[in-house]
């Protein structure tokens, strides 16, 4: 059987399950838990921890939060798999305001449109995906596949329900987040994660239905996605304490049945280890986690093979020879670096002169993009120097959004600490949405619409606010 290892981190916590797979049959054999505080803080007891487990499988799958990622529903005109890739490339780099250096993307197909392709399409930033690889490179850990915990959720649900038909909507409770992700035949097709979890309600039962009320807003953008199925059933897992009681108040919402499953049901999990299970159980998920006992076909995102490989240094091992051969193999050496120098050197300023002539063709087209790109970066540094940090109100916008909203211009008047921002949303719904949530906001304050127009592809919008 094979060894597979699954590691489940975000901002607080690190999951690790071990493991052997083989067909129907999985044991766990090995589980460990780990709560902080700060990634970066606690770094050295994180990787000392880390090597106390012993680590030791071909195969470790690392998931990481749905909320690092930007995720887009684009469809294009091809299905051939290669041309898929480039598309996507090139969408990529247009979603975050950052080089093609500086993001990692991965998408999988959800659906066909004729001769074209329904993808889903996510893109991060690469350091955020370097500083969670920081930790287990320290430990000696070489994760071979990395990827978005939402699929790792998707996988342990085909692992649970192999032959499932349905179009089904998964719920996973999680210590501080809720991740819910729509099914197509067991396949993900859609998903968002809430910044809600067991510890906003576990004091306070009347609060789980901020959750059900996030879940529902949730499937209500997906429904208006046309390339859905139709959700047929809903399933909720997750926290064994509040699994339940947030199943109850999604039936009282949706007014649909809904059924709850415990992550560890179907499992065969070693005697050893079978108390720490149902003791972190109580607390936390293990369901995403868990779904990296799936074959290695189900991770179609895996980041890992996007991340840019140093080749190893070359060692020459030279024969013997005399102090005189040595002398002359130096000068020659040394006359052939000088030549080869020069004869580049010229080559390079005749290939430099002719892509010179060609960007002085396409100059004039690009100082508009330069001017708004220096606005942002002007913005940014003026914001950077002042006491309040920036960062946070950028953080505080950007967490605003609902999942179809997008930013399009910043402007920011320093001597009235005012901002205004445009923007696209598919919908009005989701500007009152916004506008609702930066009202609520206590960075904000005299938070005004200032116009929603309508367009063929949505609705423009521009919301002028002041920062306290």
């Amino acid at each position: 059987m094979a060894l597979v290892t699954g590691i489940e981190i975000d901002d607080r916590h690190l999951k690790v399950v071990q493991g052997e797979s083989e067909a129907t049959q999985i044991k766990v054999n090995k589980f460990f838990l780990l709560n902080f505080t700060s990634l970066s803080q606690e770094l050295p007891q994180i990787v000392s921890s880390l090597k106390k487990i012993n680590i030791s499988s071909r195969r470790t799958i690392l998931f990481i939060p749905r909320t690092k990622f930007s995720v887009h529903y684009v469809s294009f005109p091809t299905q051939n798999p290669e041309e898929l890739n480039e598309m996507a490339k090139f969408r990529a780099k247009r979603q975050l305001l950052y080089t093609k250096e500086e993001i990692m993307h991965g998408f999988r197909a959800i659906g066909r449109d004729g001769t074209g392709t329904k993808t889903m399409l996510l893109v991060v930033r690469e350091t955020v995906v370097q500083n969670y690889l920081k930790v287990f490179n320290e430990a000696k850990i070489n994760p071979t596949i990395v990827t978005i915990n939402a699929l790792g959720l998707a996988n342990w649900f085909e692992l649970i329900f192999p032959q499932q038909n349905k179009d089904i909507c998964l719920v996973d409770l999680d210590n501080y987040s809720t991740v819910v992700s729509i099914l197509n035949r067991g396949k993900l097709v859609f998903s968002r994660e809430v910044n809600k979890g067991w510890e906003q309600f576990k004091g306070d039962d009347s609060r789980i239905v901020e959750i059900a009320s996030e879940i529902q807003y949730t499937i209500s953008a997906y429904e208006k996605e046309e390339f859905g199925p139709k959700i047929q059933e809903f399933l909720v897992t997750g926290v064994s304490k509040g699994r339940e009681k947030l199943a109850q108040a999604l039936q009282e919402t949706l007014g649909k049945e809904i059924r709850f499953l415990s992550p560890l049901e179907k499992f065969n999990l070693a005697e050893t280890e079978k108390e720490e299970f149902f003791k972190a159980e109580e607390q936390h998920s293990l369901a995403k986690v868990l779904g990296c006992f799936s074959s290695e076909e189900d991770f179609e995102i895996n980041l890992i093979s996007k991340i840019e490989k140093k080749p190893a240094g070359i060692k020459i091992s030279l024969p013997a020879f005399s102090p005189a051969m040595q002398k002359f193999l130096v000068y020659l050496w040394f006359f052939l670096a000088v030549g080869f120098i020069f004869f580049w050197e010229a080559h390079r300023q005749k290939v430099y002169l002719y892509q010179l002539r060609s960007q002085f063709r396409l100059i004039s087209k690009r100082i508009e993009s330069l001017e708004e790109k220096q606005k942002i970066i002007n913005l940014i540094l003026d914001h950077l120097r002042r006491p309040a940090s920036f960062l946070e109100v950028f953080k505080e916008l950007t967490g605003s959004l609902p999942p179809q909203t997008f930013l399009q211009r910043l402007d920011f008047r320093s001597e009235r600490n005012e901002l205004k921002i445009s923007g696209f949303a598919g919908s009005s719904e989701e500007i009152t949405r916004l506008l609702d949530n930066l009202q609520n906001c206590p960075l904000f304050k005299n938070v005004n619409q200032k116009y929603v127009r309508a367009g063929r592809e949505g609705y423009t919008f521009q919301i002028d606010l002041q920062i306290k």
